[in-house]
């Protein structure tokens, strides 16, 4: 009698109460939710630092195009120039 006793004993306190096993739960899902609401935070911030690289980027982007487009404009009326005077020289013979 006294060994069947024993089993009982065992046997109840091997099993894990409600009350902790579902606490046990809820602060491994709460530390889950929040590591993932941080690796949420971190992503978006990343992302949203990344966008504004982009932004950076293309500004820089469409000023450097700015500025291409007035060298050339510049080459060519140098162009002009250097073919205008070619032709002076070359009309008053002294080339």
């Amino acid at each position: 009698m006294q060994f069947k006793e024993e089993k009982k004993t065992r046997k109840n306190s091997a099993k894990p109460d409600s009350y902790s096993m579902g606490k046990e739960n809820t602060n491994h899902h709460s530390y889950m939710l929040n590591s993932h609401q941080v690796s949420n935070k971190i992503d978006n911030d990343i992302v949203a630092e990344q966008q504004q690289t982009i932004l950076q980027m293309r500004e820089t982007i469409e000023i450097l195009e700015l500025k291409i487009k007035k060298l050339e404009s510049l080459v060519k009326i140098k162009d002009s120039k250097i073919m205008s005077l070619t032709n002076k020289v070359q009309s008053s013979g002294m080339a």
